[in-house]
C-alpha cells in the first residue's frame, strides 16, 4: 500500500484516510497488529473498526505511531493501546473487542498542511507468547 497525497486545512480539512473492510475477523488468539512501514517522520493512527456504535455509527479504535522518514520500521501496537474514537473524538468506551474486526485504515490527523506519504509493506497479528 502507498497511502499519500496532500493535506488541505480548506474546508475543515486537516486530514486524510484510507480503509478496506475485511470479512469479521476474531483477533482475540493475538496481542496487538504489527506493521512494516516507511513513512515522511509524520505521525499516523492505524484503525480497526467492529460493529461498536456510537450514536448509529461505527466507532473507529485507533493507535497511533511515528514514523521515521524514509526508513523502514516494524511497528508494534498492541490491542491496549487502541482507544474508541468517533469523528476524531477520544470517547470513554467501550473497549476493542479484537473478536469481531470488520475494517482496518491508516489515517493521519495531524492538522499539518502539505504532502505527505506512507508506504506499508505488510499488516500482521503479534502472536501471544
Amino acid at each position: 500500500l502507498h497511502f499519500f497525497g496532500e493535506i488541505s486545512l480548506e474546508n475543515n480539512g486537516g486530514f486524510a484516510q484510507v480503509y478496506a473492510p475485511i470479512p469479521e475477523a476474531d483477533f482475540s488468539g493475538h496481542e496487538g497488529v504489527r506493521l512494516r512501514v516507511k513513512g515522511d517522520g509524520r505521525t499516523y493512527q492505524f484503525r480497526l473498526t467492529t460493529d461498536a456504535r456510537y450514536r448509529g455509527a461505527r466507532i473507529a479504535y485507533r493507535a497511533e505511531f511515528p514514523t521515521e522518514a524514509g526508513a523502514w520500521e516494524e511497528v508494534f501496537l498492541p490491542f491496549e493501546a487502541f482507544r474508541p474514537s468517533f469523528r476524531g473524538r477520544l470517547l470513554d468506551g467501550p473497549p476493542l473487542d479484537p473478536g469481531s474486526v470488520q475494517r482496518v485504515a491508516f489515517l493521519l490527523a495531524d492538522g499539518q498542511p502539505g504532502a505527505f506519504s506512507l508506504k506499508v509493506d505488510w499488516i500482521g497479528l503479534a502472536g501471544k507468547e
